[in-house]
């Protein structure tokens, strides 16, 4: 599988312009003939937990429509990060949309101290997706703080994953501790480990880049700079990389 992480620049609370953007990135990342293109977390608003309530996705949105038609055509899937409407307030979600025009949301199940006030944390549900290229994978999802929860890899990892990719975003302290914690779970799964990571001003921070791979052992394959917008292409079955222009 052709695994292209993208390292985007969100626009804050600009839903429009990040949706032009995602489909720049990923008329690229199928030129390049990639199977799956991540993107980072809450990538459709920016990391804009102020603006989630009145932002967030229904299930079956609208505004996806352009990015899940892409997705048929084109035969790359894609998983898109955006706010997800919930019962009292909006879940951290990660639309997982499929070439047979599918949607699937996962949602993240342990949030960080300062997101509570914003959101709710989604229900206890599979963090795993099928990924359809020659010969499945399955993949475990993370988003952001949930990398650093031992329970989270552990149950993607006995719901059959064979990969572990993380959805984030994170200031350049949060990104060297998940550059330490990554290795780590290579190491104790045998797996594959990803991050996909976004640039640019977030609400309260700066988003530093480095979406990086790790090999099975705990290796680093490559890294993207703190600050440019990219794509960083994994081959999961030789553990080839390299970095293109979106």
């Amino acid at each position: 599988m052709l695994l292209g992480l993208c390292q985007l620049r969100p626009i804050a609370g600009d839903v429009a312009a990040n949706l032009a953007t995602h489909l720049r990135f990923l008329r690229a990342a199928a030129r390049y003939g990639a199977d799956l293109a991540a993107f980072p977390e809450l990538s459709m608003t920016g990391y804009e937990p102020r603006l989630a309530r009145p932002l967030a996705f229904a299930k079956d949105d609208a505004r996806l429509a352009p990015l899940r038609a892409f997705v048929t055509a084109s035969r790359i899937q894609a998983l898109v990060g955006a706010p997800l409407c919930g019962v009292d307030k909006p879940r951290i979600g990660a639309a997982w949309l499929a070439i047979n025009g599918t949607t699937r949301w996962l949602g993240k199940q342990w949030l960080h101290d300062d997101e509570q006030p914003h959101f709710e944390a989604h229900p206890a549900a599979s963090t795993t997706i099928d990924v359809e290229a020659n010969g499945a994978m399955r993949i475990g999802v993370a988003i952001c703080y949930e990398l650093s929860r031992d329970e989270h890899a552990a149950c993607a990892f006995a719901d059959g994953a064979t990969g572990y990719l993380a959805s984030v975003a994170k200031h350049a302290q949060s990104v060297e501790a998940a550059h330490s914690r990554l290795p780590e779970i290579s190491q104790q799964h045998n797996a594959m480990t990803w991050m996909v990571n976004c640039v640019g001003p977030c609400e309260g921070f700066v988003a530093a880049g480095g979406s990086a791979a790790w090999d099975r052992d705990g290796r680093t394959l490559a890294s993207l700079p703190s600050d440019t917008e990219a794509i960083l292409l994994v081959d999961t079955a030789t553990g080839a990389v390299r970095t293109a222009p979106a």
